[in-house]
């Protein structure tokens, strides 16, 4: 039980640590390369890849780790996200969330089915 406390911390610096990699994944995402304006930070691709890492190490605890609340904590992280862009008209990046979820969805569910055939081969 203790390992579950600790996994909000864990969650948040994996996601800090990858934020430079997923922002270069969302610029590679949009074929362009993000500008930086004088009132914008240094670098504007971090916000996008802190969403991104944030939605790929939150989709893979609720997958692996709390498979009991997996619809209800989905609603709630992909809501916040979603309603987030279509509150700022960011329709773009709404489309690119919504691919990018399912691509990671997708990814971890078959790592799910390669294991359980894995063990059901071994028994």
């Amino acid at each position: 039980m203790k390992s579950k406390r600790q996994l909000p911390v864990v969650f948040v610096a994996l996601a800090l640590a990858s934020t430079p990699l997923f922002g270069e994944i969302y610029e590679m995402a949009i074929g362009r390369r993000i500008g930086s304006g004088f009132w914008s930070p240094k670098h504007p691709e971090y916000i996008e890849g802190f969403i991104f890492s944030c939605l790929f190490y939150a989709t893979a605890a609720i997958i692996f780790f709390y498979p009991s609340k997996k619809i209800r904590s989905f609603f709630i992280l992909y809501g916040i996200i979603f309603l987030f862009d279509i509150i700022i008209g960011a329709w773009e990046n709404l489309i690119i969330n919504i691919i990018f979820i399912v691509a990671v969805q997708s990814v971890f569910h078959t790592i799910i089915l390669i294991n359980s055939s894995i063990r059901k081969s071994v028994r």
